[in-house]
């Protein structure tokens, strides 16, 4: 029933005039920060903390961010149903420079403004290989819909939990590999980094790639304009791994995690700060019960 609804409403979306689409994904945010009274106090103080900017400002930050949230929901049920026209016009790619003309590479992406389309569809329009690495949603029935999705333009989507061997084998065939990195882990799962001042477990996975592979890491993050278009930036290469240490997959951990933190001091509307980044604590301290964690 959830996978029909879903097609119906994608369908919708598909014929609807863009305009009108995002003015009701704008709407739909506006809702929901409107009757998230709950969490809102929550999510607010945790602007509040990491950016240090009084009460109004964290409100109106919270605002953008829930009406472009609401946005990127209307623009993924659109996808199935996208013009290749459609998406050239509004999404551009910069810094693609930095990329290797030839070898593989792992992106370093986060949950910033349309974070679904700019990995959708990166190999039809830029022309190199690109797999993505996500986590199983559930139900089975959505999970199977996003994969879809996601993998009718050319990407290929890979299950974290079972990806190493093949996340190895892509990026040894010369392709990219998009991982996101800015998700709570758990703290067998991870190594605690630095994240707007406070200690944030986070997956070590992308620096162990790095270290098996010698491939180049960078940061490729995503941002909405005023006119809607959508910029997905290619940043410099962060320097991977000397070793397989755990010094250095910690270093490479944190400069990962700093250029996202970079990015959104940058635009801090475009995060998704009702998400609790620092909800594992280390060994000894008692669990998160701050409401800005």
């Amino acid at each position: 029933m959830l996978v029909g609804l879903l097609r119906a409403f994608s369908k919708c979306a598909g014929v609807v005039p863009l305009s009108l689409l995002l003015w009701n994904g704008r709407v739909l945010g506006s809702l929901v920060y409107a009757t998230s009274w709950n969490r809102r106090k929550e999510v607010l103080a945790r602007i509040q903390r990491c950016l240090g900017v009084d009460r109004s400002e964290a409100r109106r930050i919270l605002r953008k961010t829930y009406s472009q949230l609401g946005m990127t929901v209307m623009e993924l049920l659109r996808t199935p149903h996208l013009r290749e026209a459609e998406i050239r016009e509004r999404m551009e790619f910069q810094g693609l420079e930095h990329l290797p003309e030839e070898g593989g590479w792992i992106g370093v992406c986060a949950h910033t403004s349309n974070w679904e389309m700019m990995g959708i569809v990166f190999p039809r329009l830029v022309g190199k290989p690109l797999a993505v690495v996500v986590k199983a949603l559930k139900p089975h029935s959505f999970n199977n819909w996003m994969t879809q999705t996601r993998e009718q333009w050319g990407v290929q989507v890979l299950d974290r939990r079972s990806s190493a061997r093949e996340s190895i084998k892509l990026l040894r065939k010369g392709s990219g590999l998009a991982f996101v990195l800015d998700q709570n882990t758990q703290r067998d799962r991870g190594v605690f980094v630095d994240f707007f001042g406070t200690p944030a477990c986070t997956s070590d996975g992308l620096a162990q790639l790095a270290s098996l592979t010698g491939v180049p890491i960078i940061p490729m993050l995503g941002r909405r304009q005023k006119d809607q278009t959508l910029i997905a930036e290619f940043q410099k290469p962060i320097e991977g791994p000397r070793d397989r240490s755990a010094e250095e997959i910690h270093r490479v951990t944190q400069d990962c995690t700093a250029s996202i933190e970079a990015f959104i001091r940058n635009y801090p509307d475009q995060w998704i700060w009702m998400h609790r980044r620092w909800r594992t604590r280390p060994e000894g301290e008692p669990p998160a019960t701050s409401p800005m964690l």
